[in-house]
């Protein structure tokens, strides 16, 4: 059901901003359903969506990051705009470089601006504490992403796995996480050479290596390549013309189905390899050993002891033809304990329940909204900044973050998706089917409330 436009809306509002949308759209839907159930009004769009000449209501801005180049936009959000800041690190689960995390992913004039931080886990919290001062605003939840990653909500993603193994039968898939990207460019690097210093690049070439020896000792399945959303498109493009037939390199929609669908998932130090431990489909950690490291613990995380560990490429074919016989259920009970300090799981209450409890005690006001849809005066406005933002790429002004680039990660949402996803979740949270009402606002930017 839409929102009728001119219609005014008055609620707690809650902005979730979607910078990877492969990563985040999924959970940030399944967080809006509860919110939304439990009082709130919800806008969905890519960072910065209520920063226009239209009026936004106030509320509680979700960032995804506390990082000092953002502390700008956090101090408009609060000061300017007189938003509540919360966040959830989307890259704060795992990370091999303490003092590297730090410097990125934290500024402590954002945690002043900040209500609350929540925290994927005890480890998190603990490194972020020798370096800021958090005054209680630090809260251990886990994430949403955590939520949808469980095997109980596998039946949300049947459709897409099961057309995913009608078109690739029993599959393997391959997560990038070292990957050519445009960092690696802007250091001048060749994707096909080893750097000392640079574990990643060693890494790189010994999954090109595993993926020819796996399509080759596996003929008759499929291998999927994954890339990260932060990998340079044109290097996959010149990668996939090395590979067997039988390997397609696909960045296609939400990972999630994909885990589902996979006979087993192969990584290294990759988030999705958490994710498909969680969902409790066989992971085999691919951890080659790195000339020159002789401690392997100070590149490795956590996750790469997750399910399976191999260092060479004969002991995964080995595993991967296990996981394609395989009948029962990986068993996670055995696995490195560490896990809980970084990745916190409560069995009783999920991790967005957790967050929705300690947003209500924040004092946000019920504003009204007059709702205005994505109308003809909206769309040419947006054509104009497409084709502004398109001229400071052909001046070199735009740095790393093109428009091509942003695009990568966020292609756009369409009312469509979001409504599909929507319904689906009326039999995840229990809520009648025509529960939720959406309407699009702007461009990729949607406003959407219950029927209470």
């Amino acid at each position: 059901m839409n929102i009728n436009p001119k219609e005014v809306i008055s609620r707690p509002w809650i902005y979730l901003p979607v910078e990877v949308k492969s990563r985040e759209l999924l959970a940030r839907v399944f967080f809006a359903a509860h919110a939304i159930k439990a009082g709130f009004g919800v806008f969905i769009g890519r960072n910065g969506m209520n920063i226009s000449r239209d009026h936004f209501p106030k509320g509680i801005y979700f960032e995804k990051c506390l990082s000092a180049h953002k502390v700008d936009f956090h101090e408009h959000q609060v000061s300017v705009l007189g938003n509540k800041l919360v966040s959830l690190d989307e890259e704060g689960l795992m990370f091999a470089s303490e003092e590297v995390y730090l410097d990125k992913r934290i500024s402590q004039k954002s945690v002043d601006l900040s209500e609350l931080i929540f925290l994927w886990g005890e480890e998190q919290g603990r490194v972020l504490s020798t370096r800021i001062t958090d005054s209680g605003k630090m809260v251990v939840t886990g994430g949403p992403r955590v939520d949808t990653w469980k095997s109980e909500f596998s039946a949300f993603y049947q459709r897409e796995v099961n057309q995913l193994q009608a078109r690739y039968g029993q599959f393997i898939l391959v997560v990038s996480n070292w990957g050519f990207s445009h960092l690696d460019k802007q250091e001048g690097f060749d994707p096909d050479n080893i750097y000392s210093g640079y574990p990643h690049t060693f890494v790189r070439a010994a999954f090109i290596s595993l993926i020819k020896t796996l399509a080759k000792a596996s003929p008759k399945h499929t291998i999927v390549v994954r890339p990260h959303p932060s990998d340079i498109p044109e290097y996959w493009m010149t990668k996939k013309q090395e590979f067997p037939s039988n390997v397609k390199v696909i960045y296609e929609g939400s990972i999630s189905p994909w885990v589902y669908a996979a006979a087993a998932v192969i990584h290294n130090n990759c988030t999705t390899g958490v994710e498909a431990w969680v969902g409790r489909t066989p992971v085999i950690s691919y951890s080659p050993e790195i000339e020159g490291i002789a401690d392997w613990n100070q590149y490795t995380m956590p996750v790469n002891y997750l399910g399976r560990v191999c260092h060479d490429e004969s002991a995964v074919v080995a595993c991967v033809e296990a996981s394609l016989f395989e009948t029962t259920t990986p068993d996670r009970s055995n696995s490195d304990p560490q896990i809980k300090r970084f990745l916190y799981i409560d069995d009783h209450q999920s991790a967005t329940e957790k967050i929705i409890a300690h947003l209500k005690n924040i004092n946000v006001p019920v504003e009204p909204y007059r709702v205005s849809h994505y109308n003809l005066w909206r769309k040419i406005r947006t054509q104009i900044s497409a084709s502004k933002w398109r001229t400071r790429d052909f001046l070199g002004l735009s740095g790393m973050y093109t428009r091509a680039y942003t695009l990568h990660k966020n292609p756009g949402i369409e009312q469509a998706e979001l409504q599909d996803f929507f319904d689906r979740m009326t039999k995840i949270i229990d809520v009648p089917t025509d529960f939720f009402r959406i309407l699009q606002v702007d461009k990729d930017t949607f406003c959407i409330v219950g029927n209470h």
